[in-house]
């Protein structure tokens, strides 16, 4: 193995026969190799570094990192010979073919074992990885590979301080670039840089800066801390600017205080808090110097308004006196009576009393309660204007509406004003609660801030004129799920169906539909240019004279399209689907995240967003879609915003974030219903969603626009005199009376779920966790219930018969106190319904029916594991008891026999009736079924809202209600 010291002794040539060289020979050939091989460089190029080519390595020998080596088995002085200048050895000499010791081996080669086996020299490479040095510093450590110093890892200067670090091959140092820049540490008064170490050092400086305080003037760098200030920020500013506020920041006296007067009576002189004088007009008396104008009054900060007449009357046609500018004074007045004109229309009966010219104001009332009566001197007329009041006359229930006049002044009678008219379905379902309507609004667009539309479930169309939202009468059923408008008589929704419907001339008209298809989405840049998607991958497009589609994306579910022209539109749907529209043709656009999208809007080119499932949010600038964290899991189903900065989003259970810009934010919307749509305005933002229910965003908070109940309902009753009682979630209990809904004050915050009674002075209600009231005519009281069971239902046959069932549980009240009784079965009881002491009945979930015979529970045969789920039960006797299921199967006890109906639609839920042939089901698709004695009937209840429970009076009153504070009532 080669070192400095070995390639020093391979200087001496073994020759065969000869013992060694002269030792003088020897002693100037090691000091010549010894001048030689200093650094074992074999030469230099001219900036100094290591350099060696192939001529000076010879046939054997190679040029490697400033280096000649040898192939194994020659070798050869690498600069022996060399003067000052480091030329190169001509030749690499074969190995001699005789040894005596390893020292005659030696090939100068450090990454070879040097052995002198039987006479003859070995040189075979040492391991890969075996440290050698090649001579150079700042290449890092060496290691051999195949018998060659060739591998160089690692840097010798640190890069990973806060100075970065150089190299000086010359020197075998490193350094750093005195006064380079380094990290920062947050102190103005310091200049950060590197010094030749490599040391980041902070050096003060005297530079200008600012140490947060306003009121000790300009700010100077002392000794690397900002503690040398100069000079007075308030100075030569003006009166009101001198004194120095450190809390504003600024140089200015207290709002109000007195500052130098501008000789005008009609002005207040008072500082404004923010270093500026102000002359404020005040009214008040003045004084203009002239003496026969009156009295002088300010306006508009001038002295400009007189009043009355110095002098007292002369003469019997006029109050005034003869006035004299120059004395200021006037002559005696005569006795009072003469008439005078003061040269006012809105005074009349002018009369000369005591000097002046008294009247009494004109009476403009026209009669008409409905308009502001004024006079107005300028026009010299009485002036009567309209002044509507919005909300006065309605709901069509109050007394308003039954008393003949126009409450709200808009000039509509009770007959004719549509607040009075109730909303109701074809087959005479009506609106109770919310009014006008309570079905779920999928989107809204603005014409302006006084008129906007608003579209949802069953066909509903709701118009904002600027002091109400008003429903339109539409021409379908179908739930619509967009509109746009390009104007306030050019206006499209879109829905279920493939319903297309139009506004023009003041009326809407159903222009398309098609049964296999389901538009979600429209917008338009023109009435010329409007563009329709949904399900199915269905794009179609409005020229200004008809509709065209395509459907080359079949693969994906639709949902939305908006665009900034009509030379840039998008799309976006499932499965990651986001297309856009450059004019010519579609192009589906790559984004990161394969999910569903539902909403997408933007400001600019490079400004869009797109919303979807599991609360994400994708934003395009210019170039490609990024995903950014909006820290909400769930669905988001719309965004839209007034700029760029501020963007609102609205999803699932109230869900509102807003961009500021940097990033989402939640904002609190005040309810847990879902909010399908949201759209900016002037003045704010509006959201509509679940139940009608319709926000407004004030700057500072989300509203309703309306106190509607919007609670989910579980059920309905109705006492003996006619009053309806509903149960529904958060412990709401509600009563109407004829004239309104009253909020009654039942002890319990849990959802309840069942109401019965015996009378209107005893009343049960139940609910979650076991959760039991009752109402003693005066009050609701909480009674102690011995589960923590959900309760289900309640029903009875007398005041001291009532039963209470849910989950595993049966109670028993006997006019003193409950009981727990066993239930014959381990499912789930789900309603009860009691005719006598001795016939009840109850049902269960994926379970039979039980039956109560005066001693015990049971399960009742015909019904012991019926298809399908049960779901409640009703009976006006023991030969009269009828069941509902989860299916379209309706059945029917007769007291001999089971009777299986079927009814036209499904997902039956409550059942109630008067008779045997009058019987009433609710639904959870907002139908209602009637069995009239012969067949049944499916009736249409105007929304697509779960109807939860059922209940009238024999006289054909029937109420039903359900989900987002659905109430509907039978009126025809």
């Amino acid at each position: 193995m080669s070192s400095a010291k070995g390639n020093i002794r391979n200087a001496f040539v073994r020759v065969p026969g000869a013992a060694s060289l002269d030792k003088k020979l020897a002693v100037s050939l090691l000091a010549m190799a010894s001048a030689c091989l200093v650094g074992l460089g074999c030469g230099r190029d001219a900036a100094g570094v290591r350099k060696c080519t192939p001529e000076m390595c010879g046939a054997h020998g190679s040029c490697s990192g400033g280096f000649c080596s040898c192939e194994v088995g020659y070798a050869g002085p690498r600069c022996d010979g060399c003067d000052e200048g480091y030329t190169g050895y001509p030749d690499c000499k074969p190995l001699s073919q005789e040894c005596y010791s390893d020292s005659d081996c030696d090939d100068r080669n450090q990454c070879t074992t040097d052995t002198c086996r039987s006479g003859r020299c070995e040189n075979p490479a040492l391991a890969d990885g075996t440290r050698c040095d090649d001579g150079l510093y700042c290449n890092g450590a060496d290691t051999c590979r195949a018998g060659r110093c060739e591998v160089h890892e690692g840097l010798p200067c640190n890069r990973d301080g806060p100075c970065e670090m150089f190299c000086d091959e010359e020197t075998d140092t490193c350094y750093a670039i005195e006064g380079t820049p380094c990290s920062d540490d947050g102190n103005d008064c310091t200049d950060d840089v590197c010094d030749s170490s490599g040391s980041c050092v902070h050096r003060p400086n005297n530079m200008p800066c600012d140490d947060g305080v306003f009121c000790n003037g300009e700010d100077f760098c002392l000794d690397g801390s900002c503690s040398l200030h100069m000079g007075d920020p308030c100075t030569n500013e003006g009166f009101c600017a001198s004194a120095c506020n450190e809390f504003d920041r600024l140089c200015a006296l207290p709002q109000g205080t007195p500052c130098w007067d501008d000789g005008n009576d009609c002005t207040l002189d008072v500082c404004d808090g923010k270093g500026s004088c102000l002359h404020e007009p005040v009214d008040g008396p003045c004084d203009d110097g002239v003496f026969c104008n009156g009295a002088d009054y300010c306006s508009n900060g001038l002295c400009v308004i007189h009043s009355g007449y110095p002098c007292p009357p002369v003469g019997d046609d006029d109050c005034t006196g003869v006035c004299d500018e120059q004395t200021d004074s006037c002559t005696a007045p005569e006795p009072d009576g003469p008439t005078c004109d003061d040269g006012l229309y809105c005074t009349v009966g002018d009369t000369c009393r005591s000097g002046d010219c008294v009247a009494e104001l004109r009476d403009c009332d026209d009669g008409d309660p409905c308009t502001v009566d004024t006079c107005d001197e300028q026009a010299r007329a009485c002036l009567n204007v309209l002044a509507q009041r919005p909300g006065a006359e309605g709901p069509f229930y109050a007394q308003n509406c039954r008393n003949g006049q126009d409450d709200d002044c808009d000039r509509l009678t009770d007959s004719v004003d549509d607040d009075c008219n109730v909303v109701c379905s074809g087959d005479g379902w009506c609106w109770y609660n919310p009014i006008p309507v309570g079905n779920t609004l999928y989107s809204l667009w603005e014409v302006g801030e006084n008129d906007m539309w608003a579209v949802g479930a069953a066909g509903t169309i709701l118009h904002w004129d600027g002091t109400e939202w008003r429903l339109e009468r539409g021409v379908t059923g179908r739930t619509l799920r967009t509109v746009w408008a390009s104007s306030a008589d050019d206006v499209w929704a879109v829905g279920a169906g493939g319903a297309i419907l139009h506004r023009s001339g003041g009326r809407w008209a159903l222009v398309y539909e098609d049964p296999n298809v389901d538009l979600r989405g429209i917008w338009g840049s023109s009435p010329q240019d409007v563009w329709v998607a949904g399900r199915g991958g269905v794009i179609g497009h409005w020229d200004g004279q008809q509709w065209s589609f395509e459907q080359r994306y079949a693969q994906y579910e639709l949902y939305a399209v908006w665009g900034l022209s009509a030379a840039s539109v998008w799309v976006v749907g499932n499965n990651g689907c986001v297309l856009f529209f450059d004019g010519t043709d579609w192009e589906k656009q790559s984004v990161p995240v394969n999910g569903t999208f539902f909403a997408v809007w933007g400001t600019a080119e490079n400004d869009v967003w797109v919303v979807g499932s599991t609360g994400v949010t994708l934003h395009w600038d210019g170039i490609q879609w990024l995903q950014v964290t909006s820290g909400y899991s769930l669905e988001l189903f719309s965004v839209w915003g007034s700029s760029s900065d501020s963007v609102w989003a609205t999803g699932r259970d109230g869900t509102v974030l807003h961009w500021d810009g940097g990033r989402w934010n939640t904002v609190q919307s005040g309810t847990n219903k879902t909010l399908w749509d949201v759209k900016t305005t002037a003045s704010g933002a509006i959201a509509v969603g679940e139940g009608a229910i319709l926000l407004k965003w004030d700057g500072i908070n989300w509203t309703a626009r309306d106190g509607w109940h919007r609670e989910n309902f579980g059920d309905v009753w109705m006492d003996e005199s006619g009053r309806v009682w509903v149960v529904g979630h958060g412990g709401t209990v509600l009563r109407w009376s004829g004239d309104g809904w009253q909020r009654m004050n039942a002890p319990t915050g849990r959802n309840l779920h069942g109401i019965w009674g015996s009378s209107s002075s005893s009343v049960w209600a139940v609910g979650d966790e076991g959760t039991i009231v009752h109402w003693d005519g005066m009050s609701w009281n909480a009674v102690s219930a011995p589960t923590s069971d959900v309760l289900t239902s309640v029903s009875g046959s007398a005041e001291d018969d009532v039963w209470i069932v849910g989950k595993h549980t049966i109670l028993h009240w006997d006019g003193v106190s409950l009981a727990s009784m066993q239930s014959p079965t381990g499912f789930y009881i789900v309603d009860v319904w009691a005719t006598a002491r001795d016939d009840a009945w109850a049902v269960t979930f994926m379970g039979p029916a039980i039956h109560w015979d005066g001693n015990q529970w049971s399960i009742f045969p015909p019904l012991q594991d019926p298809p399908g789920t049960l779901r409640s039960v009703w009976a006006s006797g023991r030969d009269d008891v009828w069941f509902t299921t989860d299916l379209n199967r309706i059945y029917h006890w007769n007291g001999v026999a089971l009777d299986n109906h079927l009814v036209d639609t499904s997902n039956l839920t409550d059942i109630w009736g008067s008779g045997p042939s009058d019987v009433w089901v609710s639904t959870m698709v907002g139908k209602i079924a009637h069995w009239n004695g012969f067949e049944w009937s499916i009736q249409l209840g105007g929304t697509t809202n779960a109807l939860a429970g059922i209940c009238g009076s024999k006289d054909g009153d029937v109420w039903t209600v359900g989900s987002n504070g659905t109430i509907l009532r039978k009126m025809w």
